[in-house]
């Protein structure tokens, strides 16, 4: 009987499978993670609103990609569903497509380009591309966080406004979510 030696990437893998690790690759962490997941999404959201006339539903968004979103603002956007659904005919949620900053057509394609760190966060800038010329100003910067082994949204910026609570989506919804429960007087 003729013993073989194991290639290194089959005596790897044995090893990997008898010590109970996984061969999958973890996500990139630090800013070209933060990037690179940004973009991915951006690729995926901006390219299903081409197919549609309108914004693609929020609930559907939290259904395909909840675990996309952190559990403090995946709560938040569920309650801001779960009040629209409630309301007969009026708008007590978000009234914008949060995740491109508009209410208009969105841009075809994003690109995502500066990234900071903020502590355990990471801003990444998400810039509309015309014509193949990323635009210079960002439509919205997404703030992301590597936790638990990937990475998630913890909010989504949008510049500077006269009104400071409208500058970020977390602001945005913790102040709908006052205005319902006070019956917005």
């Amino acid at each position: 009987m003729k013993i073989r030696a194991l290639s290194p990437f089959l005596l790897s893998l044995a090893l990997c499978i008898a010590s109970g690790s996984s061969t999958s690759a973890q996500p990139a962490q630090g800013s070209e993670g933060a990037k690179s997941f940004v973009q991915t999404f951006y690729d995926w959201y901006a390219g299903t609103q081409q197919d549609i006339k309108k914004p693609m539903d929020l609930e559907v968004v939290m259904k395909k990609k909840a675990s996309d979103f952190s559990p403090e603002l995946n709560k938040r956007l569920n309650e801001d569903i779960a009040a629209q659904k409630k309301a007969d005919g009026e708008i007590v949620g978000l009234d914008f497509d949060p995740f491109l900053s508009t209410n208009a057509e969105p841009y075809k394609k994003y690109s995502a380009t500066k990234v900071t760190q903020k502590g355990d966060a990471y801003l990444v800038e998400m810039h509309g591309v015309v014509k193949g010329k990323t635009l210079s100003k960002p439509a919205v910067t997404p703030e992301v966080k590597y936790a638990k082994g990937k990475w998630q949204f913890a909010n989504f910026h949008y510049g500077k406004s006269e009104f400071p609570e409208n500058e970020n989506l977390m602001s945005v919804l913790k102040v709908l979510k006052k205005g319902r429960e006070e019956g917005y007087d």
